[in-house]
């Protein structure tokens, strides 16, 4: 599929295929890992749907894609002579919904796939048990904000080992934060009655907002690593939506920049795919250049050099007391905190040492890319 090719199924919709495709390239990269030293895989999808599918295959549905892909890895291992065991959990509350859910899991080969009718939030133990000591992730994907309380749902996230993908519905709870009725729904998604107190007044309210909930899933899922991927409205410069990640290993953090990098560039090209569209709907003309050769309008290449202009900032402070320190604690930090990749945090490392700001050690012999314990010092004076 070309790169600006968006699936007929996802218009009007286009940011639920940006997260699809993160997901996606996520869980592929996530499941082929863990299964090289592990042989029980479990994807656990609290909200599964489906309720704007348009295919009737639900290729365009989160359950769809996750039974598309894991099927894939189980056969791909298995023709390696690997085997290993692939099960899916899907929850969902609303009736009808699930009727079709179900339908698709009682036909499904491959994979073991169980669908479940209810709340995601009240069978919390019931996951568990069936997760029992495998590898799980945990997908938690609602329509608005509530239904996956954080006091209830931290002993399904804080079990070793797994992660968890979370959709914070970033616009809904923006418009609603300061409702008196909405309010109160409020407390279970930031974590305790005293959350307006914790919501930083010396950070951009978006920045902040994301912040206060990123921070309370690290503390209740006892997650190392948390990172937040923004996905805009289709034809705005306003976020939708984040997807937050939540991991316990400096190579999930690694595996998912790259993964969201992917989908953001996509990202920018459906945004101005669809920017085209509308145009040329209200003035009756067609536009001058196909996609793919656009003048670059993207909002991609200015956040990325707006984010490395923070990282560098940011680096040099860290080593501001001149002592050196790993290669691996900085990019972790930096990648954590930015939508960069690792190997971008490696490039700025070593121009800031051609410009003899810092001082690299360490480096493998006939090297210049940084390894993991190559040691990093700010130079003084």
């Amino acid at each position: 599929m070309p790169i600006h090719e968006i699936p007929p199924e996802y218009a009007g919709r286009e940011q639920s295929w940006v997260k699809h495709l993160i997901l996606e390239r996520y869980l592929e990269k996530l499941a082929y890992k863990i299964l090289s030293t592990r042989t029980d895989f479990v994807y656990v999808d609290g909200f599964s749907g489906p309720w704007s599918a348009r295919s009737e295959s639900y290729t365009d549905t989160s359950f769809g894609i996750a039974i598309r892909l894991l099927r894939q890895v189980r056969e791909t291992l298995g023709a390696k002579g690997k085997r290993c065991r692939i099960r899916c959990l899907f929850i969902e509350k609303d009736p009808e919904a699930f009727a079709r859910l179900a339908q698709v899991a009682a036909t499904t080969g491959g994979v073991e796939v169980t669908a479940w009718n209810g709340e995601f939030e009240e069978k919390i133990d019931e996951i568990i048990q069936f997760v029992n000591r495998a590898f799980a992730l945990i997908f938690i994907d609602p329509t608005g904000w509530t239904g996956y309380a954080l006091d209830k749902i931290a002993p399904l996230l804080s079990r070793l080992p797994g992660e968890a993908l979370v959709n914070f519905m970033y616009d809904f709870v923006n418009r609603f934060l300061q409702d008196p009725i909405a309010q109160p729904s409020f407390t279970s998604v930031f974590g305790g009655p005293d959350w307006e107190q914790r919501l930083r007044t010396d950070l951009p309210r978006e920045q902040a907002i994301v912040e206060l909930f990123t921070s309370r899933l690290k503390i209740i899922g006892r997650f190392p690593h948390v990172l937040a991927a923004p996905i805009a409205k289709r034809a705005t410069d306003r976020t939708h939506f984040y997807l937050v990640y939540g991991t316990r290993h400096p190579e999930g953090v690694r595996t998912f920049r790259d993964a969201e990098r992917g989908a953001l560039v996509q990202q920018d090209l459906v945004r101005d795919q669809v920017w085209r569209a509308q145009r040329e709907e209200k003035t009756g003309m067609p536009d001058l250049f196909a996609p793919s050769e656009a003048p670059a309008k993207y909002i991609l290449a200015p956040t990325t050099d707006q984010a490395l202009e923070d990282a560098r900032t940011f680096v040099m402070r860290e080593l501001a007391d001149g002592k050196p320190q790993q290669y691996r604690s900085l990019w972790i930090k930096v990648l954590e905190r930015w939508p960069l990749r690792e190997l971008e945090v490696n490039q700025m490392l070593q121009h800031l040492a051609r410009d003899q700001l810092i001082e690299i050690s360490g480096l493998p012999t006939g090297k210049r890319k940084l390894a993991d314990r190559t040691m990093v010092r700010r130079r003084l004076g």
